[in-house]
């Protein structure tokens, strides 16, 4: 399969779900599809008020390619490639560093009621869609029936997965209403940035003379003039 034909199969993966979600799940749930965290881009992120919020990683590992195993100068086990012997960082490794930076980085308010209280690191939770794998597939893959033995907070779906239906059991569970408007404003800010801060970190787009003004060469100065509003300071910048 070319590069071309994965990429198209991952797209169309991840748009299926969204719609299915968007269908089956009410307006009460705000789903993003690859919203940028500063650099984090989980596939879909799901919020709710007063419930939390769903990071969920759509996964295209052929899950036979790998094994699951601490080797010798290792503090853990990690998912390593069976042909290369190399560490391959996983899926749930992703989506669960997504999940801590949201806390560390991304949410002063999520940090500060964590360190207070444990139960806030349950307002996040986390989920692994494998595209190319059932569910009743996972028990003969022994690296994922290890790694899901030991890290039950990681829900992990196949193709044929009712995801909708643990989506669901997720947004009605108000055990601990933890998720108060304080926390839900500054995450929704945080993902919805106001307009003028949205262009922040994009290229620029120079043109032909500034582009020749901006080169820097040696021993050469030149004097840049131009009315107000010309671009001035963004080509001496």
């Amino acid at each position: 399969m070319d590069k071309f034909t994965l990429e198209e199969t991952r797209y169309n993966t991840d748009v299926n779900i969204v719609n299915k979600l968007k269908e089956d799940l009410d307006n009460s749930y705000e789903i993003y599809y690859k919203p940028n965290l500063n650099g984090d881009r989980p596939h879909i992120l799901i919020m709710k008020k007063r419930i939390g919020i769903y990071i969920i990683k759509i996964s295209d590992w052929d899950l036979s390619k790998y094994s699951y195993e601490k080797k010798e100068n290792d503090t853990k086990k990690y998912f390593y490639e069976k042909n290369t012997h190399k560490r391959f960082r996983s899926p749930f490794d992703q989506v669960n560093s997504c999940k801590n930076n949201l806390f560390e980085f991304y949410s002063k308010k999520l940090m500060e009621r964590k360190i207070f209280n444990k139960k806030y690191y349950g307002v996040v939770s986390c989920g692994v869609y494998f595209q190319h794998f059932k569910e009743s597939e996972f028990k003969h893959h022994i690296p994922l029936s290890k790694f899901m033995k030991f890290n039950k907070y990681i829900n992990v779906w196949g193709y044929d997965s009712n995801i909708v239906k643990d989506i669901k059991r997720w947004g009605e569970d108000k055990k601990y209403n933890l998720f108060d408007t304080e926390i839900y404003d500054e995450i929704f800010n945080f993902i919805n940035p106001a307009i003028h801060l949205e262009g922040d970190g994009a290229c620029i787009s120079f043109d032909k003379k500034q582009k020749s003004l901006i080169e820097s060469l040696e021993n050469k100065k030149v004097k840049i003039k131009g009315v107000a509003g010309s671009g001035k300071s963004l080509v001496l910048a």
